[in-house]
């Protein structure tokens, strides 16, 4: 999520997740929201097909994405229509949904687990897969309280189980194998939609809780983060940032004259490695003020040179943190040639 890797960034984030893993455990009792055991190690002989997986679950993350987009959109143009009635839209399809099928409510806990322990028809996964992604599209866009963590691994899961299915019943695999594919889905939807791969190969993981998996993981993850890039598809949780930032009002963000600090990761063969600072076209609405190498931190000279592995500080007015980021990791992360 954070693009980049820093000692102070990982080690606290390291610190406060054990810290709380072991509390949930030991005075909470706490266990896993969702665990996968037992699960196959899928067969080298057959990672063709999860190539062929890893694109269908990049083009989901895509419609995903754009869809969820579209809907704040639709919904944005209902400028007459009073917040009350927008609430009221998903209600009464979560009324509908509930009385035709209450699995397809909430998150999708139980739907995933539902997934993986029993068998649905083939037309059944696909009919849930459209009305899931129909019912968060509306749910998301009315502006109602809710997320979209759960709801989009659990249209990667779907789509694992769907394409599981025909390919079992194709090639005759092992229906335990359907399984591997929902999980795998899974990460590489997660993957495409929010453009952090490795967080979805840890996550997926630690639902295993083997790294049997991380081969499997790892290829369907490229695959579908690729194929989400070609597409063009940006993390949403960026493009949701920036929606808000742009809807608020910025004049009032200009008068308190606020600030913030970003940090930013130089790329080996980038445009500015190499380069001294005073003949780097940076932009006018920023300003670098450290530079961190290894354990040292520079101040920054016009004749200080810019090495691969140094972490840009720079100072950013709070309205254009959006604009300046992908300005400076143009420059800062994309390889020249």
């Amino acid at each position: 999520m954070k693009k980049s890797f820093s000692p102070l960034v990982l080690l606290s984030a390291m610190a406060s997740s054990l810290a709380a893993d072991f509390v949930c455990k030991q005075f909470l009792g706490l266990e896993p929201a969702m665990s996968f055991k037992n699960v196959a190690v899928f067969p080298l002989k057959y990672y063709w097909l999860l190539l062929i997986m890893g694109v269908f679950v990049g083009i989901s993350g895509m419609i995903f994405n754009k869809g969820l987009l579209k809907s704040q959109d639709i919904y944005g143009k209902l400028k007459k229509v009073p917040v009350e009635i927008k609430v009221a839209i998903p209600f009464l399809c979560a009324a509908v949904v509930g009385i035709m099928s209450p699995i397809l409510l909430g998150g999708g806990y139980d739907l995933i687990i539902s997934l993986v322990n029993e068998g649905f028809t083939l037309k059944i996964l696909i009919i849930f897969l459209l009305i899931k992604f129909i019912f968060t599209f509306v749910s998301f866009g009315s502006g109602a309280p809710g997320g979209i963590f759960f709801p989009l691994l659990v249209l990667g899961a779907l789509v694992g189980n769907i394409f599981g299915v025909i390919v079992c019943n194709a090639f005759g695999l092992p229906s335990e194998y359907i399984v591997n594919f929902i999980i795998l889905a899974m990460a590489g939807h997660f993957a495409a939609i929010v453009k952090a791969p490795i967080t979805g190969i840890i996550l997926i993981t630690e639902m295993t809780g083997s790294f049997e998996h991380m081969l499997a993981l790892a290829f369907v993850v490229i695959v579908s983060y690729l194929t989400a890039d070609i597409l063009k598809v940006e993390a949403i949780y960026e493009s949701l940032l920036e929606r808000v930032l742009k809807n608020n009002k910025r004049e009032a963000v200009l008068q308190r004259g606020s600030k913030t600090l970003i940090e930013v990761a130089v790329f080996m063969e980038s445009i500015i490695e190499g380069k001294c600072l005073k003949d780097v076209d940076w932009s006018e609405d920023c300003l670098l003020v450290a530079i961190k190498r290894g354990d040292k931190e520079i101040i920054p000279k016009g004749n200080t040179k810019i090495e691969s592995g140094d972490f840009l500080v720079v100072l950013v007015a709070e309205d254009r943190v959006s604009q300046v980021l992908d300005e400076i990791e143009r420059i800062a992360t994309k390889v020249v040639g």
